[in-house]
């Protein structure tokens, strides 16, 4: 009986890594999830011998009997592998390290196809959005569960924060830095929030472990200079280290030389674009009401009787009264025609 933890699942078979970091290709089964620790037997491990004997005919497979023979035992590595392509085992060195900061704090170890073949939790929130259900995937979809799940346990929840995510390559070859930038950068994410993307160098590994940060917190620690200490910055919001001044400024000036990644806020810019394109119609109407003004000086407004007695405006009403009143000419008193108005129209300035 062996113990592994799913990896991967199809309709047909499932990639599982085992406690001796072997990778089995084993029958398919309900209820099986990554992430998942199972047990499994030999009976479930898929090792295509008949398909072989089909393809190589009888003679060629007795003549490589015993070879099958030590692959199902051992089960081969580069037969089982072709579940996850490129993947390594979890116990080897790794290509390159991704970390996820927002408060939780992850870090990602790469292979060099870019599949996630270690996770680290950096604090008790990183174990709540992190775990062996990444390894297996690539480090796009591994990302966008770390910040899925973070959404949903609301440790993102408002346009001010911020994603931190720095990488380095724990190799000498160093031109492929730029290509995990970009692939960093291209994620499918939620677009409410800031993404702030750093390249650090190898030696920066070993350098944020010592100071017991993750690879990006260890970034922002180095832009603060002596600003922050480290235990300060361990224990510290992502949203709060960006907006703190002295390491704004620096990421500012990081950004101008293009020395690191800025995803903008789309719904922050379609704000502010709404909220120019109202102001330009305000300034609009501005000039509008202004020409209006300037073009049609107060207007005399002629009022006879019936109108007077209709208008809705009490007050206006009163004072339209108070005034024809005031300007009647001596010794004429109000119009005892009924249904008769006064020839003469009054006109006055409303």
């Amino acid at each position: 009986m062996y113990k592994g933890i799913v990896l991967k699942v199809t309709t047909e078979y499932a990639v599982v890594i085992a406690e001796d970091n072997s990778y089995c290709k084993i029958a398919f089964k309900e209820g099986l999830i990554p992430g998942q620790k199972i047990y499994f037997f030999e009976e479930d491990i898929l090792i295509s011998v008949a398909k072989y004997e089909r393809e190589e005919g009888f003679k060629n497979f007795r003549k490589k009997a015993v070879a099958l023979s030590v692959m199902a035992a051992c089960i081969v590595f580069f037969i089982l592998f072709n579940g996850v392509p490129g993947l390594e085992s979890k116990g080897s060195s790794y290509f390159a390290v991704v970390s996820v900061d927002i408060n939780p704090s992850v870090e990602l170890r790469l292979n060099e196809g870019c599949y996630v073949i270690g996770v680290e939790t950096l604090n008790q929130d990183g174990k709540k959005v992190a775990g062996d259900y990444l390894l297996g995937l690539t480090v796009d979809k591994a990302v966008s569960q770390i910040v899925k799940k973070a959404e949903e346990m609301n440790y993102l929840n408002s346009e001010s924060d911020t994603v931190l995510m720095a990488t380095a390559l724990n190799s000498v070859e160093t031109g492929r830095i730029e290509e995990l930038m970009t692939q960093l950068t291209n994620i499918q994410l939620p677009e409410e929030y800031g993404y702030l993307i750093i390249p650090m160098e190898r030696d920066e590994i070993e350098k944020a472990k010592e100071n017991k940060l993750s690879l990006g917190k260890y970034a922002l620690l180095d832009l603060a200079g002596e600003s922050f200490q480290a235990y300060e910055v361990r224990n510290m919001k992502v949203k709060d280290l960006v907006t703190s001044k002295t390491i704004k400024e620096k990421l500012q000036e990081k950004q101008e030389k293009n020395q690191i990644k800025n995803k903008t806020k789309k719904v922050e810019d379609k704000k502010v674009e709404d909220e120019k394109v109202e102001d330009e119609k305000v300034e609009d109407k501005k000039a509008k009401d202004k020409n209006t003004a300037k073009n049609n000086p107060a207007e005399k407004v002629t009022l006879q009787g019936p109108y007077l007695e209709n208008k809705q405006d009490n007050g206006k009403q009163d004072s339209i009264r108070q005034f024809i009143t005031e300007k009647e000419p001596p010794g004429q008193g109000k119009n005892t025609n009924k249904g008769k108005p006064n020839n003469e129209e009054l006109k006055i300035k409303q």
